[in-house]
């Protein structure tokens, strides 16, 4: 049986969607690593100066899901999404691109008590507002593997978060 170029590189493809509240941990563990993820808020800022602007979210996810698609069209090997990515439906859309290049896709889920959470929120430079905290840990849906996961790391204490 030969094997194509094509297909030995697709198999060595890994998407990691990061999964958790804000305040969970997941963009300050990118940062002590130094790995430079796809962040929908750093694309927030590239449309409109602004972090917080919540009006060109369609825009923003659009362009995040572009750029994971060329890296993985590039054979990047690994690409990392930081994004809350909370529900099953907003997950599944990186699910499917990432199958469509024959990549695995993980989960590193930020698996922290929403009490936590929110206070790291407030001693942030950005803070959610607490009403858009309660939305968001209100429709939170825990990730599983029937999603198409390869692997979910639940991260569940900072003496997890600096064990990888």
């Amino acid at each position: 049986m030969t094997v194509s170029i094509e297909q030995t590189k697709a198999a060595s493809l890994l998407v990691v969607l990061m999964v958790g509240v804000p305040g969970s941990g997941k963009s300050s563990w990118l940062k002590s690593r130094n790995i430079q993820a796809i962040s929908s808020d750093e694309i927030r800022v590239l449309l409109t100066g602004d972090v917080t602007n919540q009006t060109v979210n369609r825009q923003v996810f659009f362009l995040l899901r572009m750029i994971l698609r060329l890296r993985l069209r590039s054979g990047q090997a690994v690409t990392y999404i930081d994004a809350t990515n909370l529900t099953r439906w907003e997950r599944q859309q990186y699910i499917r691109i990432a199958q469509k290049f024959q990549a695995d896709t993980e989960v590193l889920w930020f698996n922290v008590p929403s009490e936590v959470a929110r206070e790291r929120n407030r001693l942030r430079e950005r803070i959610v507002p607490d009403e858009a905290m309660n939305y968001l840990v209100g429709k939170f849906e825990e990730p599983q593997l029937d999603e198409g996961f390869t692997r979910i790391r639940r991260i569940t204490e900072e003496a997890e978060m600096s064990a990888f």
